[in-house]
């Protein structure tokens, strides 16, 4: 019955390793897409400052 336990054990160990590195998947592609975000402000908050520019008599 020690054989099953253990074999319960590591496939809790491995349930919880999967899990964590799901949750590290996800935070990257978060990061990634904040990443996304940040560019297109940037590429925005650009065009804004040439219209400006070019706009001011």
């Amino acid at each position: 019955m020690s054989n099953y336990s253990e074999l319960l054990e590591l496939l809790g160990n491995v349930g919880c390793a999967l899990a964590l590195s799901a949750d590290t998947i996800a935070l990257s592609v978060d990061t990634i897409a904040l990443s996304a975000d940040t560019i297109a402000l940037s590429v925005d908050t650009i065009a804004l400052q040439v219209k400006i520019f070019v706009c001011t008599p």
